[in-house]
């Protein structure tokens, strides 16, 4: 009974764990995507790609 309560508890947190990786990185995607316009030309005149 107490090892169920532990194993649930346990696999609550590592669901938790992935939801809001998930949803961070979702938002990194979309803040990337959105700055791409001024980073990427930045990032190739920084290092050209030759």
């Amino acid at each position: 009974m107490i090892l169920e309560l532990c194993f649930g508890s346990i696999r609550f947190i590592i669901n938790f764990m992935f939801v809001t990786m998930g949803r961070s990185i979702r938002i990194l995607i979309k803040y990337v995507n959105s700055e791409s316009d001024y980073i990427l030309p930045a990032y190739i005149h920084i290092y050209p790609l030759h």
